[in-house]
């Protein structure tokens, strides 16, 4: 390793520098004869072979930063260019950075070129290092760059209002333009940027100019050239980066004093305000007749950056644009009400009215709040400044006007009206709720340094809010009401609960809101004609706010009324006199299919406040559950449920928050449930009968249920012995195992997931029971053995670090307790077998290599004698002329091994304990051991495959 560093620094030093002047000599040279030159083909050939030269060294990553060679057009949000003191002269030369910019300029209706061209220049765009002595140094180039960039914007701009979109090429120039703004916006500091007059400010306006030009000329709707619509939303975020780092330096109290002072606030207060003032108006010419498909949510996800880089925008000037917003809105407003209040005839378009509504209501909630999942999030500083200010009455205008459309929309369930109500838009205002709902709802005073009185008086507790929350408890049951059966809607629905959830204060007030607790009856009690997905998530989403009830009052009520619903739901089939005659009617097995995903909901909002309590309400079904298991043994669909609910249980259950009966309760269940799956499925006769892919289904979430149970025996007790031997789930485990490792085949293993669960399982049981091993039968023992073989050969980094983490845990057992693992001397020696051929033989990989060597390390202490054996095997297979160079690896390895292994015993006999009393502290390999173990590994797998290379040539 430590050789090909060597080179590549060589190269760098010697000739990576002469190689880069002389293509820029060369292409230099070539670019003055291209005037007086016919000959347009080898040009551009020459150039061209030129320029990717110069696009490689451009994209180098030096050794001092350890980094490899890159590709031209990373992915990345910030891309830098590293040089070295030694190429300074060559990127400050006055002629350096005109070059690259003359040469797009010539190729830039060549496809091909023009994205190498712009790939340099986002490169150049980015220089950073050693090769700038001192901030006069990156100035004088920064001014150099942005004069010849100056010259390529306006050349564009001027394209643009050309509105020739039927060339490719523009997207493109555009989409180039815009990356190499980001660039340098990026790597630059802003205030060095600014500092550079009068050259910086022009540019920024050029840029202005083009990303207003840039979405005025765009046709309307949704059908325009990909590239064009990735240019805007790299102008788009362009400006997002600078308004956000001068954010960051107080233009939430107004804009930045140094923008003052160099005259741009207005500057940029106009083309942010012209930005969006078009951007608004493009949306509201969108004929949804012309949109293939209208999808709000699918809005909200695909346009999610752009409609947060144009709130961004918005908040420059949140007056003027929430104004804009209010006056439209209003009119929308004024169009519904003639419609749905005053029934008043017209030729309204509704489907333009509600396109309208739609990206009226998306853009006001990315202004008016941000948006980050699990948290409760502050408002926005530009909007908390701007309403402390000038009260921002436009602000509480719009918001009121959004409510007022959901509720001019929320009809009754009978009303004649609702066929002509877009599901797809009462979902888009629902989100709305939800986003505002997340800042806004029962606002807290003191959560903020200064509040306005106009807001603190609209949302908090001491104001409005209360009746807000009234509204909005109200909507949302209206809503699952008239839109009963779609799903989409309903889980927006669902959403605005879960956001009741986040804040403590907003949390107990609608616990205790005796509206909410209503809804939470009333829904409860209709839930059968709510989707089966819907079902699901209203139990978990009520369970879990229920959950952090500021009283065990508060929450014993609710889990009481979950507990009625569930059970009675269940009982309502399995309780029937004729239910094992009809048990197999298609709508028995959808309903109990419905009560199962239910009790997954219920299960999976576990939480240490409410264990107790979901044990109560899972447990007393358990034996229902079991004979279902039996009852329903050839139905996969419904036994792949049941586990599943078992799994999700015991995924959210710490057996630190129950007592030693009711853990047994649950072993016992599950025991029981093990052993009915395999009375049914053992033989491999059965299996034929089976669709392939439900089968595994079902293997999978048995195999997660062993896994679970194991994780919730120790959660929260660490290797608490006392606790572990309380309980029969190391049994329970072993079984397991050895009923299911007869059904696993490779197919289910080639799926990632299923052999990461397996893994898991594996590596858990002798992680976590090792004093089992030398006990357990032959054919478990094969099984768990064959477990870490496989997983070790797997290309995905956690297996194989399971696999090897396994290894290294069955070593070290061996080496505390040498006597009583003597049965495990066969399955060791295996497992270093396995290890050679996977360090020698195989692609193994760096982000695996200390897994194995631990593991190698670990098996040293115990098995040394088999790995030198098994060594010297693989060294008598090589040429003769082969084994004095591997015999010289091997020594410096076996010397750093011998130390790194004397330091180990030296450890254990001056402890005086063992490895088990020191939890989380295993004796690990040295560095060194670890440092040789590469070194090796990579010189004698170089040499073996010399070897094979010459011997396919013989």
């Amino acid at each position: 390793m430590s050789f090909h560093i060597t080179c590549q620094q060589d190269f760098e030093q010697g000739y990576l520098l002469p190689i880069f002047q002389h293509v820029l000599q060369s292409v230099s040279v070539r670019q003055h004869e291209q005037n007086s030159t016919v000959d347009v083909k080898q040009y551009f050939e020459e150039v061209s072979f030129g320029l990717e030269i110069l696009e490689i060294i451009l994209c180098w990553r030096f050794s001092a930063n350890y980094r490899h060679l890159q590709p031209s057009l990373t992915e990345d949000d910030t891309i830098t260019a590293c040089f070295p003191s030694s190429w300074s002269s060559t990127f400050l030369d006055p002629n350096f950075l005109p070059l690259f910019f003359e040469i797009h300029q010539i190729i830039q209706h060549n496809e091909q070129l023009n994205k190498v061209a712009y790939s340099c220049l986002v490169q150049l765009a980015s220089v950073q290092g050693p090769v700038f002595h001192n901030d006069n140094a990156r100035k004088e180039y920064i001014c150099n760059f942005l004069i010849s960039y100056q010259a390529l914007v306006t050349r564009t701009f001027k394209y643009v209002i050309s509105n020739n979109w039927d060339s490719i090429i523009c997207g493109e120039e555009l989409s180039g333009v815009g990356q190499v703004a980001k660039s340098f916006l990026s790597n630059f500091r802003l205030q060095l940027l600014l500092s550079i007059k009068p050259e910086s400010l022009q540019v920024l306006e050029s840029i202005g100019a083009l990303t207003v030009g840039t979405i005025q000329t765009l046709p309307p709707g949704d059908n325009v050239e990909a590239s064009h619509a990735d240019a805007q939303d790299l102008f788009l975020e362009f400006w997002t980066i600078f308004i956000e780092e001068e954010s960051a330096r107080g233009i939430d109290q107004g804009i930045g004093n140094m923008l003052a002072e160099l005259g741009l606030s207005s500057i940029l207060i106009d083309i942010a305000s012209s930005a969006f003032r078009i951007y608004v108006q493009k949306r509201m010419e969108i004929n949804p007749e012309e949109v293939d498909e209208y999808e709000p949510m699918s809005d909200m996800v695909l346009y999610s950056d752009r409609l947060t880089n144009i709130a961004v925008l918005g908040r420059i000037d949140p007056d003027q644009s929430l104004e804009m917003l209010k006056r439209i809105l209003g009119v929308k407003v004024t169009e519904l009400k003639a419609i749905f209040t005053e029934q008043v005839k017209s030729d309204y378009n509704l489907h333009q009215l509600y396109e309208n509504i739609h990206w009226l209501t998306l853009i006001t909630g990315h202004i008016i709040a941000d948006y980050a999942e699990g948290e409760k999030n502050m408002i926005p500083r530009s909007i908390l400044h701007w309403t402390g200010k000038s009260e921002g009455a436009s602000f509480f205008e719009v918001v009121d006007l959004v409510f007022q459309c959901l509720d001019i929309l929320t009809v009754e369930a009978d009303s004649n009206l609702l066929s002509d109500i877009s599901p797809a838009l009462a979902e888009s205002l629902l989100w709305f709720v939800q986003r505002w709902c997340s800042t806004y709802l029962l606002l807290v005073p003191s959560d903020y340094y200064s509040l306005s009185k106009t807001m603190i008086e609209a949302f908090s507790t001491e104001g409005r809010g209360i009746v807000i929350l009234d509204f909005i408890i109200q909507i949302v049951r209206k809503n699952f009401i008239i839109w009963n059966a779609n799903e989409e809607v309903l889980k927006q629905c669902l959403r605005i609960i879960d956001e009741f959830s986040k804040n403590g204060e907003t949390r107990n007030r609608v616990l205790e809101n005796d509206g909410f607790k209503d809804t939470i009856s009333f829904l409860f009690d209709s839930i059968e004609h709510f989707p089966p997905s819907v079902q699901c998530d209203l139990v978990q989403s009520s369970a879990t706010i229920a959950t952090y009830a500021s009283s065990d009052a508060i929450r014993q009520e609710y889990f009481v009324n979950f507990d009625r619903v569930l059970s009675k739901s269940l009982l309502s089939q399995t309780g029937r006199p004729d239910f094992h005659s009809i048990h197999q009617n298609g709508e028995i097995v959808a309903s109990l299919m419905s009560t199962l995903d239910m009790f997954c909901g219920f299960a999976a909002s576990g939480q240490p406040q409410n264990q107790i309590l979901i044990f109560q309400t899972v447990s007393k079904h358990f034996g229902t559950f079991i004979a279902m298991t039996e009852l329903y043994h050839s139905s996969l669909t419904v036994v792949s449920q049941i586990f599943r609910l078992f799994r999700t249980f015991l995924e959210n259950q710490s057996f630190s928050q129950l007592l030693l009966e009711d853990r047994q309760v649950i072993c016992n269940a599950v025991a029981q449930m093990l052993q009915t799956f395999a009375n049914n499925n053992i033989s491999g006769q059965s299996l034929i009968l089976y669709e392939k892919r439900e089968f595994n289904e079902v293997l999978f979430e048995v195999i997660s249920v062993l896994h679970n149970l194991l994780v919730a025996q120790f959660k929260d007790y660490e290797n608490n012995s006392e606790h572990v031997s309380a309980t029969n789930v190391s049994e329970i485990l072993f079984v397991g195992t050895k009923m299911i490792a007869p059904l696993i085949e490779q197919d289910f293993l080639d799926e990632p997931r299923n052999c990461l669960v397996f893994s898991r399982l594996i590596t858990a049981q002798i992680k976590h029971f090792p004093e089992k091993l030398p006990s357990l039968p032959l054919e478990v023992l094969d099984n768990l053995v064959k477990g870490l073989e496989y997983g070790s050969k797997r290309p995905i980094t956690e297996i194989a670090r399971l696999a090897y983490s396994g290894m290294s845990r069955m070593a070290q057992f061996a080496v505390e307790h040498r006597q009583e693992s003597s049965a495990l001397a066969h399955y060791l020696d295996h497992l270093v077998n396995i290890i050679i051929q996977n360090l020698f033989f195989e692609d193994l990989r760096d982000d695996i290599m200390e897994a194995a060597a631990e593991a190698l390390f670990s098996l040293l202490q115990v098995r040394k004698e088999q790995f030198y054996m098994a060594f010297n095997q693989i060294v008598a297979q090589q040429p003769m002329e082969m084994h004095p160079i591997i015999s010289k690896e091997f020594s410096q390895f076996a010397t750093a091994s011998e130390l790194a292994l004397a330091q180990a015993s030296g450890y254990l006999e001056g402890a005086g304990h063992s490895l088990s009393e020191e939890i989380g502290s295993p004796i690990t390999s040295s560095l060194e051991f670890r440092n040789a173990l590469v070194t090796f590994e990579a010189d004698l797998t170089r040499l073996l495959s010399i070897m094979r290379s010459l011997l396919r040539v013989k």
